[in-house]
């Protein structure tokens, strides 16, 4: 049977959650409390990865056993000097499972109160705490399938009594060598021997996290405006970061339990870093209740870190808010903002695994890819002229994290109306226009992306080919380094706007116990959503406003009624069409991109005693289905540009829940 790699993947990943949080504080005095707070939670979950799916690279070779004489008869009575390939799926290999297991240990601490006058009268608030966090996660793969012994399996000749047995060279240094190999015939359902040397269990690998942090601050007025109060916060934080990244032992070339043919190589590492923190804010009230000056409210804040990892960064933020009348308020923000590449992606540890890619200068990409760029010929005649490579080639590919990643910055400006009209009781509205221009942005590439890039660029020196591998005699493709970089820029720009309204229905005449209804309603308009990937080639931007992932148009409208001990809701959640990837035109697909979707969800709550609340609720209730469109994952999940987009789309279908809380 053939289908596709990922018809056999799990749509929505299991999950079972525990979750438990404890608070307790104690009033020392007027001035000083004492608060503590313990969390404890626990995730288990699995992803499974299809069925084994042989897509026609592979071949077998004249002399192969398998190759029956019925075969060669239907070739014409040809043999195969060029190689016999087949498509097929292997369900009886089953699926490839990883378990995945996440811990969290979390204790906060700390005082806080107030202070005495320190300028006048004006009041001050101060807190101070430390925290302590740990998260383990441990990871167990389960039926793997290893490709190197898949290669080997394949690899058969005729032995003594014309028993089929894996072809084995006399040359030492090759990986052909296994005597323990087992001849596979691809054009009949896999024996049980020949699975149990193709496919391994790991043994479970952790890796812990763990966070300290010490934070404090004070806040309170400097002195009095004719406007009002000048407001100050100022503070100081220390943050330390440790990572212990552990490595399954049938993985690992460190440990006696290594086994190289199984294809993968990981490696353990620690790394920690930490990072020293201040920070000020400063309010300051500058007109009030003035002719077209209801009020005039300025703001400013900084904050100046120093990172152990990518040494002393700045971010600042100035803001303004005017009240012509006190209806109508207008907001503007424009701010600097930093981060520093974290643990995760600094201190990875190197592991190899295999990939099926495709080299951009075959036969068919080089003439045939859509988004080949005007560059891609000529760099592919000076890396492989005539290159005559199969489409798809399995290649290593190494991830690891990147000490040499550089802090990212944002450069970020936003303009808003707040409505609040008097002559609607507990009615706001709320408009705001975001533009984000971000540089050196960090992040992760897939390896098909970085292949293709090298290749697309107008010089091979730029930072794509720089994590691609080519044997230094044929040229062909060997390996793929996948780190997360500092890709060159972002910018995204849209509209959200909030519509919030409740009245209490005995003011419209429907009696004095009528109920209280409320509708609130968030909606996003996304103008624009450009990257840049290459530093040194500016023109190379795409804009993924549109594609899974990245909706033109998104919102939710929800409706609740409350009365008394009853309540109950409505929702609507919208997402506008959407396209696969960037190469998706009208003039080449039909349809070309989904039809907008809408799912509602209803609940119900219930106090059955001033302490006890039971709900339940259903989502998705009309059970619409995700999307299935060519060249379309279903619920619009893809592997992108831009790594991979999980879904938009809900793929379960309808579902229900139900709730008991208990409150003290």
């Amino acid at each position: 049977e053939f289908d596709g790699r990922y018809d056999n993947w799990l749509l929505s990943v299991p999950s079972d959650r525990f979750i438990t949080h404890g608070t307790f504080g104690y009033q020392f005095s007027d001035n000083m409390r004492y608060f503590l707070e313990l969390d404890y939670a626990t995730n288990k979950s699995h992803g499974e990865y299809g069925l084994w799916w042989e897509g026609g690279t592979n071949k077998l070779w004249d002399g192969n056993p398998f190759i029956t004489p019925e075969i060669i008869a239907a070739n014409g009575g040809q043999g195969f000097p060029d190689g016999l390939s087949f498509v097929r799926n292997f369900p009886e290999f089953g699926k490839s499972r990883s378990n995945y297991r996440r811990e969290l240990k979390q204790v906060v601490t700390g005082f806080e109160g107030e202070l005495p006058a320190l300028f006048r009268e004006h009041d001050w608030a101060w807190s101070t705490y430390v925290s302590y966090g740990k998260t383990e996660e441990t990871v167990q793969d389960f039926n793997n399938t290893s490709n190197e012994r898949y290669m080997r399996a394949l690899d058969a000749v005729t032995g003594p009594g014309g028993t089929p047995i894996c072809w084995v060279n006399s040359d030492a240094d090759t990986s052909n060598d296994d005597p323990a190999c087992v001849p596979l015939n691809p054009f009949k359902p896999a024996t049980q021997d020949v699975i149990n040397y193709l496919q391994f269990d790991s043994s479970p690998m952790t890796t812990s996290l763990e966070q300290y942090v010490w934070s404090g601050y004070v806040t309170g007025g400097l002195f009095t405006l004719p406007a009002g109060e000048v407001q100050v916060a100022l503070g100081a934080e220390y943050r330390r970061e440790a990572n212990n990244i552990g490595a399954r032992d049938e993985y690992n070339p460190d440990s006696p339990n290594y086994v190289p043919d199984y294809g993968v190589v990981e490696t353990p590492l620690k790394g920690e870093f930490d990072v020293k923190e201040v920070f000020a804010e400063l309010s300051v009230p500058i007109l009030k209740d003035l002719p077209f000056a209801y009020r005039l409210t300025a703001d400013a804040a900084v904050r100046t870190a120093d990172y152990s990892t990518a040494g002393k960064t700045t971010a600042e933020k100035y803001g303004l808010q005017w009240a012509p009348i006190r209806d109508v308020r207008f907001r503007t923000t424009y701010g600097k903002a930093v981060r520093a590449p974290n643990i995760s992606e600094v201190f990875t540890a190197s592991s190899i695994s295999g990939q099926w890619l495709s080299d951009p200068c075959n036969y068919w990409n080089l003439p045939n890819r859509a988004d080949k760029t005007q560059y891609t010929a000529a760099n592919c005649a000076a890396v492989m002229p005539a290159n005559k490579n199969d489409y798809w080639l399995w290649l290593d590919v190494i991830k690891k994290g990147n000490p040499d990643l550089k802090v990212e910055t944002a450069k970020t400006l936003t303009l808003g109306v707040v409505l609040q009209p008097r002559f609607m009781k507990n009615f706001s509205a709320t408009v705001d226009y975001y533009d984000i221009d971000m540089s050196n942005v960090i992040s992760s590439v897939e390896p098909q992306t970085i292949i293709n890039k090298c290749m697309d660029a107008p010089t091979l020196d730029n930072n794509y080919c720089d994590l691609v591998v080519r044997d230094p005699v044929t040229n062909n493709l060997v390996s793929v380094i996948k780190q997360n970089i500092n890709l060159a820029r972002r910018k995204t720009s849209g509209i959200d706007t909030e519509i919030d309204y409740s009245v209490n229905l005995a003011s419209w005449g429907w009696g004095s116990n009528a109920g209280t209804l409320s509708v609130n309603s968030i909606w996003t308009r996304l103008f624009e959503n450009k990257y840049t990937p290459d530093p040194d080639n500016p023109d190379s931007v795409t804009d993924t406003v549109g594609i899974f992932g990245f909706p033109k148009l998104k919102g939710r409208t929800s409706f609740n009624y409350s009365r008394d001990k009853l309540s109950f809701g409505w929702t609507s959640r919208f997402y506008s069409g959407m396209r696969q990837t960037v190469t998706i035109t009208p003039e080449s697909y039909a349809p070309y991109k989904t039809k907008p979707i809408a799912y509602d969800d209803l609940y119900v709550s219930y106090w059955l005693k001033p302490n006890m609340n039971l709900s339940a609720g259903l989502s998705n209730a009309l059970n619409k289905q995700p999307p299935r469109y060519p060249g379309a994952e279903a619920g619009g999940a893809y592997f992108g540009d831009e790594g991979w987009q999980a879904g938009v789309y809900d793929v379960i279908g309808r579902t229900g829940w139900i709730n008991l809380r208990f409150t003290r």
